[in-house]
């Protein structure tokens, strides 16, 4: 055999294993064992051929080509995309294609979703095709509501920030000025008080130990005299109820009856009516007492200091002229005693 012939039997053996294994690579099953299907999308942005078709994330085919249909609307066309699919697979009329983003870089799949149905399709046959969110897509979803709500606070910030500017213009800024001097000098204070309490609690540490310490016994006492406490709520309890039935309420009506009359009374007296109400509002007898003890009080103070005029003592009975003389004497020496 010439070497032309030998050199181009491997030629043609090399060529044909290299588009045999282009067509493997692609998606085409060059034993046979695979089943082409079609699938309609509007849109196939991202998918491209040999891109892989999965049944619940297992890779079961591959894309094989993808065309356009201008033969049905030329302004609108929809997307025709040739599968192979392993022929192991059965897909009902019901089954559903899913365009999906295979990965976060924007690389689209086929996911077919089997949905129960007694009809079968067969190899050629057209199967629903649905289009789902990239990822940029389901992210700008996502953040739609942020972006809107992202909106809308600038929008509040601008105007707080507008009012803001126009707050501290002119004579508010003044007042906001004296408000913040005002403020330093209220937390200069509040730090001195506080300054202040924490150098008394300091200083009365011992003291408030010992008020709590006290504190904590008198608790304990009152919680060993638990029972005690309680017979004693008991027996005012009880007392309550003997008062009531004994005719407490009807003491208490009659009480509340002479405070009624009683408060006539005062009232009466008060306005000047009776004798009490005379005596109470008219000073007259008032002043007149208050003379009459008055001179009973210089007649008692006489009567110390000079007893001989009151009392006279005399066996005989004295003529009138010896007690006037008597009395003179006696005169004399108590002026003299003043006189020291």
């Amino acid at each position: 055999m010439k070497t032309e012939i030998k050199v181009g039997i491997l030629i043609v053996i090399v060529v044909s294993a290299g588009i045999l294994g282009y067509q493997f690579l692609e998606g085409y099953d060059i034993l046979g064992r695979s089943n082409e299907y079609y699938i309609v999308f509007d849109n196939a942005g991202g998918l491209e051929p040999a891109s892989p078709v999965t049944i619940k994330g297992m890779q079961v085919g591959k894309v094989l080509d993808i065309t356009l249909a201008l033969d049905q609307n030329y302004y609108n066309p929809p997307v025709i995309v040739h599968i192979s699919l392993s022929s192991d697979i059965r897909l009902t009329r019901s089954t559903e294609a899913h365009l999906v983003s295979a990965d976060i870089l924007g690389s689209r799949a086929i996911e077919l979703k089997i949905k129960p149905d007694n009809v079968y399709l067969e190899p050629g046959d057209t199967i629903k095709g649905v289009v789902a969110l990239t990822v940029t897509e389901m992210v700008a979803q996502e953040m739609a509501p942020l972006k809107a709500k992202t909106e809308r606070l600038l929008a509040s910030i601008d105007t707080l920030i507008g009012t803001v500017s126009y707050f501290l213009q002119g004579a508010n800024k003044k007042k906001l000025e004296k408000a913040i001097t005002k403020t330093e000098q209220s937390l200069t204070n509040l730090y001195r008080i506080t300054a202040t309490l924490d150098t008394l609690l300091k200083s009365q540490r011992r003291r408030i130990s010992a008020i709590l310490a006290h504190l904590e016994q008198v608790s304990v006492a009152l919680a060993n005299e638990k029972e005690s406490i309680q017979r004693i709520i008991a027996n005012t309890a009880d007392l309550t109820d003997s008062l009531k039935a004994g005719g407490l309420p009807e003491a208490i009506a009659s009480l509340n009856h002479s405070l009624i009359i009683l408060d006539s009374i005062l009232t009466d007296i008060q306005q000047g009516k009776g004798t009490l109400g005379h005596i109470a509002k008219d000073d007259s007898l008032y002043l007149a007492l208050t003379q009459t003890l008055r001179d009973l009080d210089s007649l008692l103070v006489d009567m110390k200091e000079r007893p001989y005029r009151y009392v006279h003592v005399s066996l005989i009975g004295p003529s009138p002229k010896k007690i006037h003389k008597w009395e003179m004497k006696m005169e004399r020496k108590y002026r003299k005693q003043r006189g020291k």
